[in-house]
């Protein structure tokens, strides 16, 4: 399976071993931004620079089948700018499953489809299962519910 991790910038050493546990499993992870490259160190980062960043991360989403979504405890002040939450956005837009690890952050993080772990261990065991099945797991097409990237009645 291709995996996208989406998680704190500041987590970002954590995310890399991370990865490492998921490649020695045999899947591919497809997140750049782990290895450094989008960091702003000093606010010297020009628009360009960032706008490139963005087009990388949407363009390693899309490459991938499925998103792990590693989250924070309510409450923590564990600062950052909440790229994460966007990439879970368009994660759940492309119709990817997405995998979290970790407590419900808002209402997406449980929205049809979306399958919710406490343990790194146990979504990684989904992974494997999802490979080995050829089962590509949740995903909002899974549900009865409408369509929640249809417009409703009446909107265009």
């Amino acid at each position: 399976m291709k995996v996208y991790i989406a998680a704190r910038y500041g987590r970002r050493a954590e995310m890399l071993g991370l990865a490492g546990l998921i490649e020695r499993r045999g899947h591919t992870v497809t997140s750049r931004w782990i290895l450094g490259e989008h960091e702003d160190k000093d606010d010297s980062a020009t628009f360009e620079m960032m706008s490139t960043w963005a087009a990388e991360d949407i363009a390693d989403i899309k490459a991938a089948d499925v998103l792990l979504a590693i989250t924070e405890e309510p409450g923590a002040a564990v600062g950052g700018r909440g790229g994460r939450h966007v990439e879970l956005g368009v994660a759940l837009a492309l119709g990817l499953t997405v995998l979290v690890v970790g407590p419900a952050e808002h209402i997406f993080h449980i929205a049809p489809g979306v399958e919710a772990f406490s343990s790194t261990g146990d979504a990684l065991d989904v992974l494997d299962w999802m490979e080995l099945t050829d089962d590509p797991g949740p995903t909002r097409t899974d549900t009865d519910g409408p369509d929640p990237f249809e417009p409703r009645e009446g909107e265009e």
